[in-house]
């Protein structure tokens, strides 16, 4: 792919002043070549820079916290929305240790290769820890360390249970989606994923 061929377009599609300095604009443009070098044609690249900027829209993520998240981590222009989708719900459930608020605009933004995490782990873990029959979490919050930092091996360490262990006894529903969607932190959205349902390819 030519290179002056995906700034062209970029520079078509968005005007960067609007969100990012010069110096930020240089270090999108050099990120997005290293990300193309050898990978895909043009218009893929086009489909899946539109299919983000969307999908970052209907979460409420401004865009100029979009290009920022892209930055962090190219992949997810090409990573399967419909999983990311599901694991940006799921952790509503996940704060900051210590101030307790929610940390997934936070996650999505800034540390998205987090979102590598395979969703079977992430939803037992979260299954594990909301557990009430379990008094495993100490301070009741479940955080990105522990939720998503936190080895498999550490993870088996400090609560005694194995990934394989964990995953067989807190499987995936098959409407998993509709129960991440009736959570009361998803609420807001709920709301855009059901007005903007028709035509979401996710």
């Amino acid at each position: 792919m030519v290179y002056e061929e995906v700034v062209n377009y970029l520079n078509e599609r968005l005007d960067l002043r609007e969100f990012l300095s010069p110096l930020q604009i240089e270090k999108f443009y050099l990120i997005i070549a290293k990300y193309l070098t050898n990978r895909t044609t043009l218009e893929t690249f086009k489909a899946n820079f539109e299919g983000t900027l969307d999908f970052y829209s209907s979460l409420g993520i401004s865009l100029k916290d979009t290009l920022n998240s892209i930055m962090n981590w190219p992949s997810v222009m090409h990573a399967n929305k419909e999983e990311l989708f599901k694991k940006y719900l799921l952790l509503a459930k996940v704060v900051d240790a210590s101030t307790g608020e929610p940390v997934r605009d936070d996650i999505i933004i800034n540390h998205p290769k987090d979102l590598m995490t395979g969703f079977e782990l992430m939803y037992a873990r979260t299954m594990f820890f909301l557990n009430p029959e379990l008094d495993i979490v100490r301070n009741n919050n479940i955080t990105r360390r522990k939720l998503i930092k936190t080895t498999n091996d550490e993870f088996e360490q400090i609560y005694g249970i194995s990934k394989i262990d964990i995953i067989s006894r807190y499987p995936v529903p098959e409407n998993i989606l509709d129960i991440l969607l009736s959570w009361d932190e998803n609420g807001k959205v709920r709301e855009v994923y059901e007005s903007k349902k028709s035509g979401r390819n996710y």
